[in-house]
């Protein structure tokens, strides 16, 4: 459905392109090459394992200031 949304618009992505940081491979859901940002969906929130993925995902994209948003169930302008 997201990634119907980005080609309706016109929004080139990359879907799952793993990027390697700190020698961890992430995977992340969009790449939005022309603003250079990651875009994740947080389907899975509040599920412990996918928390602590998440958190080491998050962890990475902060301390490599790798620009991303994320989405989820509760956006109201999700697509």
């Amino acid at each position: 459905m997201i990634d119907n949304w980005f080609a309706e618009h016109g929004i080139v992505t990359y879907y799952e392109k793993a990027i390697y940081l700190d020698s961890i491979r992430i995977v992340p859901d969009w790449y939005i090459p022309s603003i250079k940002i990651y875009v994740e969906f947080l389907g899975l929130k509040g599920d412990s394992s996918y928390e602590k993925i998440w958190k080491l995902k998050e962890t990475s994209y902060k301390r490599h200031d790798v620009k991303y948003v994320t989405l989820d169930e509760q956006d109201p302008g999700r697509p």
